[in-house]
This record gives structure tokens, C-alpha cells and sequence, in this order.
């Protein structure tokens, strides 16, 4: 299927390729999405149990169901994806931690992103495959796009990924927690997840363009995924600011709950301040997020480092040492007084085996 857009757009309509609500694909676009007389051209058979979908311009967001050894059939919650138009962008800011100098002359190609962190109940079946592999020995393996190859031993998977049935406030074996995010895993289980899955853990980069400048007119792109609006006191925009969570009072609603269901935060979802219609939810707020780079400091650009300080396409820094992987997007342990926590270029890191309760992860696929 080939969407197009005759005419500038002012916001992306949002194309959902079936797996929608009444099991047929649809375009969902108000006139008021869009600049006046501009038109959608949908070429192919929406019956099509699977197509293939270009996005020409930014005429539309694509969404579509994930299937894949995780999403056996969309009754599993979280098994959507987003289709990702690459661009140009600097990574970067003043206003978040950990995140100068500012990176320029960063660009990421297409890819599609998880439109929710990965779920208890994908993770779950992710567990059984494990636990009907004894003594496994597969290893896991993926290459990105710079070529740069990733390998996730078995034995390094397998032992997180299984303590993680066990440990993790939102437990595998959990009731009633199937649409809460997988967490206390650790950056190797959620690396072998995602490549077992069909996918890899995003980039750094790609995970601050969908965040602050995908499909933005902000000249400094988005300070929170979903724009520039301050959280505090807000319950709409993301789960964070536990410690002021009591019954009957701040977020009520949440339950005091460490997360919340995926994608219940639709005013927080990526670009929603400006009216965007991208179906990607909670990169700020609920639980942090594993992403796959190690952890090297910015340095400024004409520096000689082996990851930063120099414009790249598609930058991953896959060094081996120092042993330290980035997450991040905060969770609802981030304090109220530390806005910067929930900020998506604030990067905060862990040893790769580390399983902190507050750490989940979503995955990335190459087109």
C-alpha cells in the first residue's frame, strides 16, 4: 500500500494497517489534521493480510501490528509498531544531563519502533520459548545498520531473562499485569528479547529523533516527548513523580503504582502538543528504557573519540569497554524537583547486567 501526500501536510494523518479496532485497515485523518485541499491517494488492497507501506513525505503515520514469535495474535497487549521516517537532526541539549556538547549532523535512516515498552505478556512468551530450549546454547545476533554486530550469548540471556520472570515487580506470572511493561531486566535479556523478536534494541539516536524531532516545526526540537508543556502537577502526560503519589491525592488514579498500563497516557504520547498523530506512548515517563549503545560521554564535534564528535549517519557506539549501556526516558521514580530525569536526551547509564526495577525496554525493527 502507497500513502501519499499531494499537498504539505500540517499534521500526519494516522494510518492504522489492520489489526485496528474493527479489523479492517483505515485511515483516520480529521480535515483539521491536515492544510486545506490536501488529499491521501491509499493505492492497494486494504484486505491484504500483510502490506508493504511507504510513506511519501510526512503524509502519514503508519501504525501496524507487530507479528512476531512475541505478538502470536494481537490479543497479546503492546503489539503495535510505528513506521519511522528518517531525517537529519542534532542530539543534544543544555537542558538535560548528561547531554552536551551538542551532537550536529546526526541522521537516522527508516526503521519502525515498538509503539508501547514491551509488555509482561510479551515477555512471557519470550520466558516459555527459553524454558522449552534446557541448556540452550543459540547465541544472539544482530546487525545495525552501520554494520556494527551485536552478539548476546546464551548463557548471558538466558540467566537474565529467566531471573527476570522472578524478580521483577511486574512478573511474568503476575495477575492482571499483562498490559504493564516488562521491567528488571537487564540490557542483555532486552537485547535478546528484541533479535529473538525479529528486531534490536533502537540507538541512541534513533530513539531521540522519534522522541524530540520526528515530524516537529520546533527549531529546537521537543524538550518531553510530547512537546514543551512542563509535567509537574500533570497526570496526563506521564507516570512519574511516585513519592508524591497517596490515596486520594496527586494522580489518584494510578493506583501508587510503580507503571501503568501501556499507551494510557495519550496526551503524552510523542508530538500530541502539537497536534501530531504518532502513536508512540510513554518514552517519558513510566519506566526508562535500555537502549543499545554503550555509554560514552559527548565530546565536542571535531574531537577524536570512537563514537562521538563527528556528524554521522546512523551512530552506534558498540564499544566494548567501558561496560556500560544507555537508558533512557525516566520513570515514575523521577522526582518531581528533576524534570531533566524524564527529558529523552538526558542519558543516564548501568552495567548491562544490572536488573533495576525502574528499567524496561522497547524494541526497534529495520525496514
Amino acid at each position: 500500500m502507497l500513502i501519499v501526500c499531494a499537498s504539505a501536510c500540517r499534521a500526519p494523518a494516522i494510518v492504522f494497517v489492520d489489526g485496528s479496532s474493527d479489523g479492517a485497515a483505515m485511515v483516520d485523518a480529521s480535515d483539521a489534521s491536515r492544510d486545506e485541499g490536501a488529499q491521501d491517494a491509499v493505492v492497494g488492497d486494504a484486505s491484504e493480510d500483510r502490506v508493504d507501506v511507504r510513506v511519501v513525505a510526512d503524509a502519514a503515520v503508519v501504525s501496524e501490528p507487530i507479528v512476531s514469535p512475541s505478538c502470536p495474535d494481537q490479543a497479546t497487549p503492546g503489539c503495535r509498531r510505528v513506521f519511522v521516517t528518517g531525517g537529519s537532526f542534532s542530539m543534544g541539549t543544555p537542558l538535560a544531563m548528561d547531554a552536551t556538547p551538542i551532537q550536529t549532523g546526526i541522521s537516522v535512516g527508516d526503521f519502525y519502533i515498538d509503539s508501547t515498552e514491551v509488555t509482561v505478556a510479551r515477555l512471557r512468551h519470550f520466558r516459555d520459548a527459553l524454558l522449552r530450549e534446557p541448556g540452550g546454547t543459540r547465541e544472539f545476533r544482530v546487525t545495525y545498520p552501520n554494520g556494527s554486530e551485536v552478539v548476546v550469548p546464551s548463557g548471558r540471556a538466558r540467566a537474565s531473562a529467566l531471573q527476570a520472570s522472578a524478580l521483577t515487580t511486574n512478573a511474568v506470572g503476575s495477575v492482571g499485569l499483562d498490559g504493564h511493561p516488562a521491567n528488571a531486566v537487564s540490557w542483555y535479556a532486552a537485547m535478546a528479547f528484541c533479535i529473538w523478536d525479529g528486531g534490536r534494541l533502537p540507538t541512541e539516536a534513533e530513539f531521540e529523533y522519534v522522541s524530540r524531532w520526528w515530524l516537529t516545526a520546533l527549531p529546537q526540537g521537543r524538550t518531553f516527548a510530547w512537546g514543551n508543556t512542563d509535567p509537574m502537577g500533570r497526570c496526563d502526560l506521564a507516570h512519574w513523580m511516585l513519592q508524591f503519589y497517596t490515596p486520594g491525592g496527586m494522580c489518584p488514579s494510578d493506583n501508587m503504582r510503580a507503571t501503568v498500563l501501556v499507551g494510557s497516557k495519550p496526551r503524552g504520547r510523542v508530538g500530541a502538543e502539537e497536534g501530531l498523530a504518532i502513536p508512540v506512548y510513554e518514552l517519558s515517563g513510566n519506566i526508562a528504557e535500555w537502549l543499545a549503545d554503550t555509554y560514552l560521554p559527548y565530546v565536542a564535534m571535531g574531537t577524536s573519540d570512537p563514537c562521538w564528535g563527528r556528524a554521522q549517519h546512523n551512530p552506534f557506539c558498540n564499544e566494548a569497554l567501558p561496560e556500560s549501556r544507555v537508558f533512557r526516558g525516566g520513570s515514575a521514580l523521577a522526582s518531581a524537583s528533576l524534570p531533566y530525569l524524564i527529558m529523552d536526551a538526558t542519558r543516564r547509564n548501568n552495567p548491562p547486567v544490572e536488573q533495576e526495577p525502574m528499567i524496561g525496554f522497547r524494541c526497534a525493527r529495520d525496514r
